[in-house]
């Protein structure tokens, strides 16, 4: 949802610049390319995404939110799901082509 979907005065995803509808087309090739990876391993794209992050830093504990119990049972799954080097390699190079405005901090994760 672009930010033209936030309500400003009660949602402040409404002035954050990953949520404008530039950034959302720009990523779009970003969420496609994801959503291949996840179909691969019978995994949602956000698994995909916090076992992309367990997988380039294994001591960081990513804390997603979730408010329902399915979600979170979602998101533990994650980290049963194994990346090859190859598509770890690969999801960098992609977010690397995005703005790191539109994305926080891209793939440069430092510990």
């Amino acid at each position: 949802m672009a930010a033209e979907g936030f309500d400003a005065a009660t949602d402040y995803r409404a002035s954050m610049p990953q949520f404008t509808q530039e950034v959302y087309e720009k990523n779009d090739a970003l969420f496609e390319f994801l959503r291949r990876i996840a179909a691969e391993h019978g995994a949602t794209t956000g698994q995909i995404s916090l076992t992309w992050m367990l997988e380039k830093r294994p001591w960081i504990v990513p804390i997603p939110e979730t408010r329902k119990v399915e979600r979170m049972h979602e998101n533990l799954a994650a980290a049963d799901i194994r990346l090859s080097l190859a598509e770890v390699e690969a999801i960098d190079a992609e977010l690397d082509r995005i703005p790191t405005s539109g994305v926080f901090g891209g793939t440069r994760i430092e510990a």
